[in-house]
């Protein structure tokens, strides 16, 4: 089957954003947080997590296409399993036993290709619905569950006890990426991958699926914007529960105005560029982009993203936990305080153009020895 350029263009955009923020958090001195070019850097780290969940999405519904009905059930949970015990172990290696149970990206993602799985058959409403009750739900679970006892937010560290009730309730509600809400992307980008091929169950009487699923997104950032009006001009006198729904844009916990903002985007972007590069295989679009110079370093970095989203950690943090153990016996001495942030940004740069070449290398040998080839042949096996 044919990749989609829009989900190639967007995974790519999405995993280079997200080098991009671990970068500058990560390696950027503290005191130059409350700088311009800081700030401009930060707005663009909240890009790429949404997409990258979104697309998790959207490629399950293009797998469950290509196998039988058995073979595709049978893959989905292995492939979920493994990349929930992948992250498990890049959080090991790269964060250390005190973070393991973080629930980061990749466990939320293992998760969600199981649980999207299951709910395969909602049709649109069904998803958006589900997705409703999410954003609902969520703000309320987490004040109940006590979320802000886990959470230093000065640091952005999540706390927890080694204990049954913390790691569910961790993995569900209070993790840095926990299952609810975050679970709401991988749904839509299913829906939306599935009514963008023609099996949605969205009546085309009343509109196209494409127009669907761009009125959706309109729909759902414009009810994040207007969120982010009230939260500004209101905020401070909403009494509870309005005040869990109608606040800033803020990453932890994920406020239910930028969930809205960054559910409507993915779902604009990925509909407009399938109308412009996927949906008519003869358009001159799609004839000028696969002939760009881009075009293949974005499918590689499209194809390798898992292997880029665990590499560039350990190329950044290893150098600057040795640098603490070796300086002050403190592998944290240097984290999020090594060098300018323009610095960050130029290492950025230098991984982005380093990676392109080691993708093309990659390429020549068929992927072989990428976590990409390994999960390929853990799946066959």
């Amino acid at each position: 089957m044919r990749r989609l350029h829009a989900i190639d263009i967007l995974r790519a955009l999405a995993i280079i954003w997200m080098v991009q923020i671990h970068f500058v958090d990560n390696l950027g001195y503290l005191a130059q947080r409350d700088t311009p070019l800081y700030a401009v850097f930060v707005w663009f780290g909240f890009i790429p997590a949404p997409l990258f969940t979104f697309l998790a999405g959207a490629s399950l519904f293009l797998s469950l296409r290509k196998h039988p009905p058995e073979a595709a059930r049978a893959r989905v949970l292995q492939r979920g399993a493994i990349i929930f015990g992948v992250g498990l172990v890049h959080n090991l290696i790269n964060w250390g036993w005190d973070a393991l149970f973080d629930w980061d990206i990749l466990t939320l993602i293992g998760s969600a290709l199981i649980i999207v799985y299951l709910l395969r058959r909602l049709n649109w409403l069904g998803i958006a619905a589900l997705i409703g009750g999410i954003l609902v739900i969520s703000p309320i679970l987490r004040e109940l569950t006590g979320y802000n006892l886990h959470w230093n937010f000065l640091l952005d560290e999540y706390t927890y006890a080694l204990t049954l009730r913390d790691l569910f309730l961790g993995w569900l509600l209070q993790g840095t990426f926990p299952l609810l809400p975050w679970v709401a992307f991988p749904l839509a980008g299913y829906a939306a991958g599935r009514a963008l091929l023609g099996e949605s169950a969205t009546p085309r009487r009343c509109c196209s699926p494409a127009g669907a699923v761009i009125g959706t997104g309109i729909s759902a950032l414009g009810l994040g914007l207007l969120g982010i009006l009230v939260s500004r001009y209101y905020g401070e006198s909403l009494s509870a529960p309005w005040n869990g729904y109608f606040t800033p844009v803020m990453f932890y916990p994920a406020s239910t105005t930028y969930l809205l903002v960054a559910l409507g985007g993915a779902l604009i972007a990925f509909a407009a560029l399938w109308l412009l590069l996927d949906a008519d295989q003869h358009s001159r679009a799609r004839f000028h982009w696969e002939r760009a110079p881009l075009f293949p370093v974005v499918q590689r970095y499209s194809r390798y993203s898992l292997s880029v989203y665990v590499i560039h950690h350990s190329i950044h943090l290893w150098p600057v936990y040795l640098a603490g153990w070796l300086y002050m016996g403190d592998r944290w001495y240097f984290y999020e305080n090594a060098m300018p942030i323009w610095a960050a940004l130029a290492f950025w740069g230098i991984f982005v153009l380093a990676f392109g070449y080691v993708s093309a290398l990659w390429d020549r040998i068929q992927g072989r020895y990428s976590l990409e080839w390994m999960l390929a042949r853990l799946l066959r096996g």
